[in-house]
This record gives C-alpha cells, structure tokens and sequence, in this order.
C-alpha cells in the first residue's frame, strides 16, 4: 500500500505541474513535449522459482520533466497467497534511466507462474510498458517432457479424526514448447472414509471445472492440487491438496494437506495391465465399516490382513497357492495354505485399476483353534509396473458392512511356491503402522496410534533375533505404552507360498506378546503383518522390510534425502520435507525445511517449517542412530533405523513425556534441477529391482510405501 500511495501521489504532483504550464499565461500557447518510456525487456521472459540471478529490464524516460523516473509494478493472479516476486529496488521506484533485477518466488501452486513486470513513467502512468514473464517449476521432471501416468497412494486421518485412504492414476502432462507443466488432465481415484464410506472419482474435466495442478521447486519439494468429481450421479466435486518431495523422476512422497491428514506415495505407472498366471503377496490394514461394533467399545475396530493370491491366467485366484491370515478384534485368524482363500480378478481398466474380490474358506481357525471366517473383501488394485499393485477397499459403499482399508501386493516372480527357511535370510529393516483398539467404553479408535520399527535377523534355518521400537498411544489401562526391548531365541517357519510365521518371541516387557508374519515376495522386501493378540495392548498393523546392508551404516555424507512421516497425539500431522545431511566424525547435522498440516505449510502456501537437528554420532543395542526430527516444531527425539545410506525409518522415541507417536521414512533424493539426475536415479532403481532375486542381498531402493 506504501508503494501505491506514492505512486498516486506523485501522478498528482505530475498533473498539478502540467496545469499550472497550461494555465500561466493567457496571451500565449506553450508546447508540451509528449512523456515517453521505453523498456527493454530480457532476452528470455522464461526464468524457474528461486532463480537467484534473475531477469534484467532497462527503462528509460524520455521527456521527463522533472526527472521524476520510473515506477514499477509486478502482478499475478490473485488467488496466488505467495507473491509474484521481488525487484531489487526500494518501493518500487528507480530513477531514468537504470536497470532493474527481477528475482521470482521460491514457489507457487501451480505448475507454471503468469507474472506481469509493468514499467511506468512517474510523470504519465499513461506512458507504460508491461512484460509478461512466465516463471517455470521443475514439474517437467515427472514427466520428461511427455505426459505420464502416476499412481497415488495415501493413508491417514479425515476431518473427523476417523481412519482415510486413496489410491488412484493421474495423468501428469507436459508440453515444453511454451513450458506449460504442471496440469493433471486425466484420471481416477478410489477413497473411502468414515463419513464417506467408498466411493470412485475422476478428475474433473469441461469448461466450469477447476484445473488440477502441480509444482516442484529446484529443492525437490511442491505440491499436486487435485479436483476431481464423484463418478456416481451423487455427490459434490472435492478438492485435495498434497505435499510432496521428489526421490526419482519415477518416484515421490507425499502428504496430504487439507482437511484430511494422510501420507504416502507418488509412482510412475509403467504397466497398466496384469501378466496372468501370477502369484501376489499382499497387506492392507484399516477399520471396520464402524457398524459392527464391540458392545464395550466405542469403535470403530482396526483390522490389518495379508496372505498370497496364486491369481490363474483366467483371472480367478486359486486354492491351490492361496492363503490368507487377519487380524481383529484381538484374534488372528489364519486360513491354511492350498485351502485359505478364493475370488476373482477382474483385468484392468484404461488406468490400470483391477476388482479383487476375495472369499474365505471354512477350514480358517482363530487363535483359540476354533473355526472362523476371513470377512468377504473387494478391492481395487492399481497396476504400479508388472510387479506392485496399490491396494484400497471397496466394499463399503453405505456404511452397512465392508471394511475401509489399504494397502499394497507384490509379485512373487519365478519365487512363487518355491520358498524355503533359507529364502528368508539376513537382517532386515522394517517399519509398521497400525492402530490401538479402543480400550474403553468411551474410547474411539485413534487413527497411526500403533508405530514400530527395528531389525529382525533371520539365520536362514529358522532362527530368529532382532530389537524393535513399538510405541501405542494408550494399553489397556488408557495409558501410553512403550516397547523398547531385544528378542532373541525366536523361531520362524517359513511355507513354499512364502509365508513366515514368527513364534516364541520373548520381549523385555512380558505383557508385550505380538504376532509377526511375514510374506516373502520377489523384491526381496517382505510384506509385514503385526497383531497384538494375546497380550495387553491389543493393536494391529502392516508394513514392509528391506534387506540391510552391512555394518557400519551411516547417512551420506553430505546426502539430499526426502522425507515423509506421520505424526499423531490426538490428531494426525502428516507432511513430507527434504533434508541435507552431514557429518563430522562425531556429530550429525540435517538441515532442511518440512511441509506439514501443522499451520497449512506447504509450498505455494506460506513459508515451511524449519527442520535443523544435530546430534551426536550415538548408537543404540541394535544399531539405530539415536538423534531428533523436528524438534523444534513439534516433533521429538528418534531413532534413525539405516536400511542402507540412501533410506530408512525414523520413529519417535519420547511417547512417555510426549504422548506422541510418529514414523517416518527417508530416501535419498535426486536433483531436480539437473537435466539428467533424476531419471538416471529411476533408471538405477529399476535396474536394482530387475535384479533381485530370492534370497539376494542386493537392495533396491526406494521400493514402497514403507508402512503399506
């Protein structure tokens, strides 16, 4: 307004002069001489966010009368809440003639920035020049330059609290002959909730529609806008808005960031159809529809299930192996391998969504040995490539029955039907998920309110020791609970359908009494089923393990990592960052700057939290680097669990003086900025992943959402 007031002032001063000329003598005319400006422009009007050398203009006043000079305006569209830019000259104002410097925001909404430079003569404002600038994200680097489809998957809180998951195909297009990235112009979505039960989308198109858009900055970080449009006849369009931080030109974080709270994964899609015959292991966890309630609790209840699917080339998913265990209400039924589970596969759509519907058998037995029934389940499946499928539930379309879940399936390749104690082998990284169930009558289910990391060493014929960090926001007395405890002298048997039951743990906490199943896939990177089913806690989860590398681990040095977590303390606070780490030999720096729900901070927004953490270069019993993340914004201390130097977990560790619980993954990023960097990281990724077989030890990075 300072600069708008002075500009007005100096336009009268500028019309005060010209009328005392015209009015000072009435015996003669006297000739005015026309104020004129010019401008020249920069060579290029294209320049990308956060340019720090900018674009130069010169303007120049003929005729100024009383060497008023130039003054200067920069606009852009008013729904953008983060500016248009900066000139390098106070209020807005230079003398004739000078040269100017345009410097352009760090970030906006939108995959690319209209901004409009506009040059005034500070005697005429009527004698102007506008220069339109387009000012370019990194968007392009999800894309190379051609349109792409990417599968999003994320799982979390709605704006009740209550337990939310999507999954879906977007089409991220480009056209670099005028630098217009950033438009999602195509796709679908599957979502369910509490409030909203399941339900499909499509991004919405016509002329009335909001666009769906998207942006990176030179630091890997932006943000996707999503608006899209129920498919059924009912309902009101939705917009979504997400964080991200770019790893690969394949691969991103994300986090949702409105008034839902969910963090996930963003994945170049690079098959759309399903090879049949083909074996899949799978997890998915969630809720109850929240009508089949326990009569002491106010639910709704958790469930976590995940099995093999031997799916024939017709499409239908065979006895023969099949199996199939789940966890709920405080019971784990297992369903026998060859006699588990039946259904079908419906092939896929033009997105490369496929209906699973799976049936359970009668020969399926509950912890007690009784008889019991693995629920009836539909779920669609989104194709990632020929050997991942992003799962979410489907079967709960009124709040009737059904439950509202996620997850994810991996093929078992070559693998399949042949695995063996030794094929799992090694020690592994592995992060859970999950929830409590509600522990009193007027308790609900928190959603994220179970988190647990650690290592697990399988000795390859049955043996089984490691360490874990298992953190519930309450037990069964409402209290927050802490695990953090070695096991040794534990068992495993592992089926040819690759599924590893854990037996005969022992924990330091005798209450403490988990359930661990592991399905063997051919990543390499198990699928993990958790359920606390005999002991005092009562929680269900799922997640994933990588193979980790050899001693001594540490974070790259110096190494660019994104980072995604899910923070929870009554509500959830999911976000995504990057940071940079360091290391001097006894001290460990990350510095960096997260985008979370906490304050609406995400780029385009408003200005990211601050992440700045060091700590010393400690150890705990199992290897895991004892440190902080965001301390200073909300988060706490942790422990870093090192899959290798390019990724890992980080879980909070303080619950007892925070009553907080948060997991996190990390991996390491590419440079957005580079031409090149980014696909050659995808290309890397996809060659460690062609590689990999049963019981190989090479690691593939990056390779899943590392709590589905």
């Amino acid at each position: 307004m300072a600069a708008m007031r002075r500009i007005l002032t100096l336009i009268s001063v500028g019309a005060i002069c010209l009328l005392v000329a015209c009015g000072s003598s009435s015996s003669h005319t006297t000739t005015q001489t026309a104020v004129t400006i010019t401008v020249t422009p920069p060579a290029t009007t294209s320049i990308p966010a956060a340019n720090t050398t900018g674009l130069t203009f010169t303007a120049t006043v003929t005729n100024d009368p009383g060497n008023y000079g130039v003054d200067w305006a920069i606009t852009c569209p008013s729904t953008f809440p983060a500016g248009c830019g900066t000139l390098n000259i106070p209020s807005m104002h230079s003398a004739s003639p000078s040269t100017v410097t345009y410097l352009p925001p760090a970030d906006f909404a939108a995959g690319t920035l209209t901004v409009n430079v506009t040059a005034f003569a500070t005697a005429d404002h009527t004698q102007n020049q506008t220069t339109a600038l387009t000012i370019t994200s990194y968007a392009n680097v999800l894309n190379g330059g051609t349109p792409a489809n990417y599968v999003l998957q994320v799982q979390g809180s709605d704006s009740n609290g209550a337990p939310y998951q999507i999954a879906g195909v977007f089409t991220f297009d480009s056209n670099p002959t005028d630098a217009s990235y950033g438009t999602i112009t195509a796709g679908e979505q599957t979502l369910n909730t509490m409030s909203g039960f399941s339900a499909s989308y499509n991004v919405q198109q016509g002329s009335g529609s909001l666009p769906s858009t998207y942006f990176v900055g030179p630091d890997g970080r932006g943000s996707i806008t999503l608006n899209v449009q129920p498919i059924s006849s009912s309902g009101n369009p939705i917009q979504e808005t997400f964080s991200l931080v770019v790893i690969s030109s394949s691969k991103a974080l994300i986090a949702e960031l409105d008034s839902n709270s969910a963090a996930g994964t963003l994945e170049l899609q690079t098959a759309a159809a399903l090879t049949l015959p083909a074996s899949y292991a799978f997890v998915a966890s969630g809720v109850d529809s929240g009508q089949n309630l326990l009569a002491d609790k106010n639910g709704p209840m958790p469930i976590a299930f995940g099995g093999v699917l031997n799916i024939d080339s017709s499409g239908d998913i065979s006895l023969a192996g099949s199996v199939a265990d789940e966890d709920y209400n405080k019971e784990l039924i297992s369903c026998p391998a060859n006699n588990a589970i039946t259904g079908s596969v419906l092939q896929a759509d033009s997105f490369g969504r496929v209906l699973i519907d799976l049936i359970g058998q009668s020969s399926c037995l509950d912890s007690n040995g009784n008889p019991a029934t693995f629920d009836p389940t539909q779920l669609y499946g989104y194709i990632v490539d020929a050997n991942h499928i992003r799962l979410v539930e489907n079967d709960d379309l009124d709040g009737t029955s059904g439950f509202l879940t996620g997850g994810l399936a991996i093929a078992q390749g070559s693998t399949a039907g042949t695995f063996t104690n030794a094929s799992f082998s090694g020690p592994f990284v592995f992060g859970i998920l999950g929830a409590n169930i509600p522990t009193t009558s007027t308790g609900t289910l928190v959603p994220s309110s179970l988190t647990s990391a650690g290592v697990v060493t399988a000795d390859g014929s049955g043996g089984l020791s490691g360490y874990t960090d298992t953190f519930l926001q309450f037990d069964s007395a409402g209290s927050p609970a802490q695990v953090s405890s070695p096991f040794s002298n534990g068992n495993y048997q592992t089926d040819a359908l690759g599924r590893v039951a854990w037996t005969n743990l022992v924990f330091n906490v005798g209450s403490f009494k988990p359930d661990f199943i592991t399905y063997l896939n051919g990543d390499g990177t198990p699928l993990v089923l958790y359920g606390e089913t005999n002991g005092s806690y009562g929680s269900v989860g799922a997640g994933i393990a990588y193979p980790q590398a050899a001693p001594p681990l540490a974070f790259g040095n110096p190494e660019n990592y994104g980072v995604s977590f899910t923070l929870q303390n009554g509500g959830e606070d999911d976000g995504t960052g990057q940071m940079t780490s360091s290391y001097n030999g006894t001290t460990i720096v990350l510095n960096g700057a997260a985008d979370d729900l906490d304050g609406n901070e995400f780029p385009g927004s408003g200005t990211p939290i601050t992440l700045s953490e060091t700590f010393a270069q400690q150890e705990n019993i199992a290897g895991a680097i004892m440190g902080t993340f965001l301390s200073g914004n909300g988060g706490g201390y942790v422990n870093y669990y090192l899959v290798d130097d390019n990724h890992g977990f980080l879980i909070e560790t303080d619950l007892t003086t925070s009553s907080q619980v948060a997991l996190g993954y990390f991996a390491q990023t590419c440079d957005v900025t580079s031409a090149t960097a980014c696909q050659t990281a995808a290309a890397r990724s996809s060659r460690r992943q062609a590689s990999k077989g049963r019981g190989s030890r090479r690691l593939r990075n990056n390779s899943a959402t590392p709590w589905h």
